[in-house]
C-alpha cells in the first residue's frame, strides 16, 4: 500500500462490537453482511483443548449470565478461567443478553453463547468473498499459569484450519504474545502473524525480524509517518486497533495502513468509500 491510498482493509473488531455484543455468531453474521475485509477474533483455549471464541482468559461476570431454569442469573467473582474449564461447561452461558456500556447502539442477542472456533472458521469459508481470518491467540506473554501452553494452542488452532483447509493467504494470527507467533511458525512458517503491540519501542523493526512475522499491530494513536517509514522499511505490513472515529480513520489513511481494525465496520467502510475516487 502507498501513502495515501484509499483501500484500507477494514477488519471487524471481535465481529462488530459497536452494534452487537463482541466474538458471537450474530456479530460475525452481521459484519459479513456489511461486507468486511476480515473479522477479527480472540481464542482462548479450554481444559479438553477446544479452540472457543472468547477475549478474556477468566469469564466475564459483566458481561456474561450463567442460564438456570429459574433464568438468567449473575457469574460470582472470581470467574473460572477459560483453561480450568470443559467447552460443554461454556453452553450454560448467556454472552448476549448484556450489552456493553461503552457502546450505547449496541443491540442485545439474548441466548447468544461462546462460540466455537470451528463455527467461526465454517462461516468464514463460507463466504464467497474470501474474507480474512484474524485470529489474536490469547496466551499472555507474562501470566502463563492463566492459559494453556502456546503450543498447544497453535496445534489446537492449526488442526481446525487445516481440517477445513483454509487457504494460508486467509488467515492473519496476532498475539501480544511473541511465544504464541513462534509457536505457530514453528508448526508452518507459511501462517501470516503480526505482533500486537500497545507500547511503541525503537527496536519493534528489529523486533519483527526476529519472530520472523510479516506485520505489526499497533494501538492506532502510536503512530506517526515516521513510525510508519521505519516497519515499511523493515518490510512489514500495518494493522492499527481499535480505531472507531472518522477522524481517527481520515488520519491513518493518510499514513497509509493497511487495514484498520474497528468495532464499528459499517461507519468505517462508509467513511472509505467516500474517500473513493
Amino acid at each position: 500500500m502507498t501513502r495515501n491510498q484509499t483501500r484500507f482493509e477494514v477488519h471487524g473488531h471481535r465481529g462488530a462490537r459497536a452494534i452487537f455484543p463482541e466474538n458471537t455468531l450474530e456479530g460475525f453474521r452481521y459484519a459479513l453482511a456489511l461486507g468486511v475485509d476480515a473479522i477479527e477474533i480472540d481464542v482462548a483455549l479450554t481444559r479438553d483443548k477446544v479452540p472457543v471464541v472468547v477475549h478474556d482468559r477468566a469469564l466475564s461476570a459483566k458481561l456474561y449470565r450463567l442460564k438456570t431454569p429459574q433464568g438468567l442469573r449473575a457469574l460470582t467473582e472470581p470467574t473460572a478461567l477459560i483453561k480450568d474449564l470443559l467447552a460443554k461447561d461454556l453452553e450454560s452461558l448467556d454472552i448476549g443478553s448484556t450489552t456493553h456500556p461503552d457502546f450505547p447502539k449496541q443491540q442485545p442477542s439474548p441466548g447468544a453463547r461462546i462460540p466455537l472456533l470451528r463455527e467461526f472458521v465454517e462461516l468464514m469459508m463460507a463466504d464467497a468473498r474470501k474474507p480474512t481470518l484474524n485470529i489474536e491467540i490469547k496466551t499472555h506473554p507474562v501470566l502463563h499459569h492463566e492459559t494453556l501452553t502456546a503450543e498447544e494452542f497453535a496445534t489446537a488452532i492449526l488442526d481446525i484450519l487445516n481440517a477445513y483447509k483454509v487457504p494460508f493467504s486467509r488467515v492473519l494470527f496476532q498475539s501480544f504474545d511473541p511465544g504464541a507467533i513462534l509457536a505457530v511458525k514453528a508448526l508452518e512458517p507459511r501462517w501470516r502473524a503480526s505482533f500486537l503491540v500497545e507500547a511503541w519501542s525503537e527496536d519493534l523493526p528489529g523486533i519483527t525480524q526476529e519472530l520472523g512475522i510479516e506485520a505489526v499491530s499497533p494501538r492506532w494513536d502510536l503512530l506517526d509517518a515516521e513510525r510508519v517509514e521505519a516497519l515499511r522499511a523493515a518490510g512489514r505490513d500495518i494493522y492499527v486497533w481499535t480505531a472507531n472515529e472518522p477522524a481517527e480513520w481520515e488520519k491513518l489513511k493518510s499514513l497509509g495502513v493497511n487495514g484498520i481494525i474497528t468495532d464499528d465496520p459499517a461507519a468505517c467502510l462508509a467513511f472509505r468509500r467516500s474517500c473513493d475516487p
